[in-house]
């Protein structure tokens, strides 16, 4: 008689009609509990590997839709809205990209908190002040766009 635990059957033994699960070396069997341990350890730790590069994935495109939206406020823009009327943009067309692209960030900022935090990642903290600190710089761009559209 015996029991099967994750596919492997350790017999049992007892006295006086109790039941004892045998070690391995009383059943003269090899029962790799050890190297079963080890494949849940190791699952367990390429989830959490997974995890941490599903959390910097989305950190790094949160940062680069920032870097975007920064680029076009003081590199692009300066230099086309001059332009506008001769290109036959609108005035003030910067400003309604701008809120445009700054919106995508800040929600890029704010999924990228939302998953360092999920991941329970070893960095998620400094990560959550530096995504702050872009959403609030996003945030006096968009103050500065709703000025140019409305102003």
């Amino acid at each position: 008689m015996g029991v099967c635990v994750m596919g492997v059957t350790a017999p049992l033994g007892g006295e006086g009609g109790s039941l004892r699960v045998m070690s391995s070396a009383e059943a003269g069997a090899d029962i790799p509990l050890q190297k079963a341990d080890a494949v849940v350890a190791d699952l367990a730790n390429a989830r959490s590997d997974v995890a941490d590069q599903e959390a910097t994935s989305v950190f790094s495109k949160s940062i680069l839709i920032s870097a975007v939206r920064c680029l076009l406020a003081y590199v692009i823009f300066p230099f086309v809205a001059p332009l506008a009327p001769a290109l036959g943009l609108a005035n003030g067309f910067e400003g309604i990209v701008g809120l445009a692209i700054g919106a995508v960030a800040i929600v890029a900022n704010l999924f990228s908190i939302r998953r360092f935090w999920a991941a329970n990642h070893r960095w998620k903290v400094p990560i959550t002040v530096l995504n702050v600190a872009v959403i609030l710089l996003l945030l006096v761009l968009a103050a500065r766009d709703l000025n140019l559209v409305f102003g």
